[in-house]
């Protein structure tokens, strides 16, 4: 009985961890949105009114890598969620 309690007081601990772990990373990402538009009027100012150079083009990429990678933190987070959710819903 000590065996089975443990294991599960084990697995319990571990969904936690990767819950708090999908809600930082969903936090990050609404954090990364945020900072993007406050500092919009400033990109535009700074970098696309201005002669094209290629830092301007090197902005870009990271930029489309940051909406990237703040999409997917997103959707692995909503996905989470869901299936908490689903989980909670078959056990009720």
């Amino acid at each position: 009985m000590d065996v089975c309690g443990g294991a599960t007081l084990h697995i319990a601990s571990q969904l936690r961890t990767s819950i708090v772990g999908d809600y930082c990373e969903a936090m990050a990402a609404a954090l990364a949105v945020y900072d993007y538009i406050i500092t919009f009027a400033d990109e535009v100012q700074h970098i696309w009114r201005r002669k094209k150079r290629g830092f301007a083009f090197i902005f870009l990429l990271n930029r489309a890598n940051t909406w990237g990678i703040c999409i997917s933190l997103m959707m692995r987070a909503l996905q989470s969620y869901h299936d908490s959710r689903c989980t909670k819903a078959r056990h009720a």
